[in-house]
């Protein structure tokens, strides 16, 4: 039930109880009440699930890339023929990207089946947004850690694939929240 202003709703006619109609009003006089006319108002059909696949396969993508990059390698250093590295998981900030990616997972499961689309998206936005902030900050300060490192000489250090496949991983959550904006294809049957 939608409450309507005062002024949608015609004033009661005076002399008489015959039906009629308010002209551009959508309501009819039935005699004892105002209803709605027929063809004027109408309770409005609930909107079709409109299951949006694409987009919840570019967020499983995104999600495969985001896990198999916490596992990997985000620093890297050698020196003297030794060499060492640490992942995303070493830190825990893998297992946060992990674990919110996986969140996304739950949005990619609502845009598949079509339902509480808005829902889903901010889920997956919000996902594509704390991994994007995690995978960027680590990148930011693992840079200035092997710089020092190789400023000293002593050692050389590099930035891991799994920092890059992270913040790709975000990317591609992202981009499934744009694939899922696009306009509905329109059907001979209707709404596709």
């Amino acid at each position: 039930w939608i409450p309507l202003p005062a002024a949608a709703i015609p004033m009661r006619p005076t002399g008489g109880a015959a039906p009629t109609a308010a002209a551009g009003t959508g309501w009819a006089w039935d005699g004892t009440t105002w209803v709605p006319a027929e063809g004027g108002l109408q309770a409005r059909a609930p909107r079709p699930k409109r299951p949006d696949p694409p987009a919840a396969g570019i967020v499983g993508i995104g999600f495969l890339i985001t896990a198999i990059a916490a596992f990997l390698p985000w620093a890297t250093a050698s020196t003297l023929g030794f060499s060492i590295s640490r992942s995303g998981t070493d830190g825990g900030d893998g297992w946060i990207t992990l674990v919110t990616a996986a969140v996304a997972v739950a949005g990619a499961a609502m845009l598949y089946v079509g339902s509480a689309r808005i829902w889903a998206r901010v889920i997956v936005l919000l996902a594509a947004a704390i991994v994007g902030a995690v995978g960027g900050a680590d990148w930011h300060d693992v840079n200035s850690k092997l710089s020092d490192i190789n400023s000293s000489g002593v050692a050389i250090g590099q930035v891991g694939v799994g920092i890059y496949l992270t913040v790709v991983g975000a990317a591609l959550l992202a981009i499934a929240v744009a694939v899922s904006l696009r306009p509905s294809p329109v059907t001979a049957q209707g709404l596709a």
